[in-house]
């Protein structure tokens, strides 16, 4: 078996003791409660004042919980997280013997007898492999050996492409601390639960919530360059800094982004290019 995989770049942070799940509730934006062992969920972790430090998916598979999140940020949320964990029995350890891959749904149903039919945000197990059905035509596999290396790796940029296409953000490092939820659409993704009681940040987010609403949010815009531009660039209108990048991947000769920006901003630039935004999408 040869299946045509996507290396994610992604880390597998492990919370695992008696706590975890109380403790993991204190410091995340979803309600981890609704967390079994068939389902996972999209999520984030935001310092005191509302601005996400990285967005993450979890699992749990036997009481034990699993974060997926940007490689670049795993160390600085494995020592952030520590500074809650006080007397509370939980550990934190990243696995290493395991990888995050992307499938499409014709690539991940070759995978017996792993692979069955999932509805988006089910997940199923089988010996040291998990597969998350993440969106309506992806999957995501977390994979041990040997069957990481029956995986044949694609270098195109098909699967960025389908997560810019998707308005899937994700906060790594370079973006760390400068959003809150709501400005890249958290909550229309169930990243966000208003329900669940206190976390981290909380009251920021839920001020913006009830009282009012975000500044800035998250567009489709396209360019014409030779080259995309690298998750946290600038985007300006006229000389002046309005937005930022979030995603960016090439179909053909286009360049398709995810761009934070004011709802009032029209004519904006990246080094010179024009972003034609797709307001029609948000």
């Amino acid at each position: 078996m040869s299946l045509k995989a996507y290396a994610l770049d992604w880390a597998i942070l492990q919370v695992a003791g008696e706590d975890a799940r109380a403790f993991l509730q204190g410091q995340t934006t979803n309600d981890v409660r609704q967390i079994e062992n068939n389902l996972f969920q999209f999520n984030a972790i935001c310092n005191p004042k509302g601005r996400i430090l990285t967005t993450f998916y979890l699992y749990q598979q036997r009481g034990i919980y699993h974060l997926l999140l940007p490689a670049d940020n795993a160390d600085f949320i494995q020592q952030r997280l520590r500074l809650y964990v006080l007397r509370a029995k939980v550990s934190l350890q990243q696995i290493d013997n395991k990888r995050c891959f992307g499938l499409f749904a014709h690539e991940a149903a070759q995978l017996t007898p792993l692979f069955t039919p999932l509805a988006r945000n089910q997940c199923a197990h089988e010996a040291d492999n998990t597969l998350l059905a993440y969106d309506d035509d992806r999957y995501v596999l977390i994979a041990g050996e040997p069957l990481s290396h029956s995986l044949s790796m694609q270098t195109d940029a098909a699967w960025a492409l389908a997560d810019v296409q998707a308005k899937i953000p994700t906060v790594n490092a370079a973006l760390r601390e400068q959003f809150i939820p709501q400005m890249i659409d958290l909550p229309l993704l169930k990243g966000v639960s208003f329900t669940k009681g206190c976390y981290t940040g909380q009251e920021v987010v839920a001020r913006v919530h009830y009282l009012g609403k975000a500044k800035q949010r998250m567009v489709l815009a396209q360019l014409h360059s030779a080259t995309c531009p690298v998750v946290g660039d600038a985007v300006f209108s006229g000389d002046e800094n309005i937005g930022q990048i979030v995603a960016a991947a090439f179909d053909g000769p286009v360049c398709h982004c995810l761009v934070v920006l004011p709802e009032s901003a029209q004519a904006v630039h990246w080094q010179s290019v024009a972003l034609e935004l797709n307001r029609a999408e948000t």
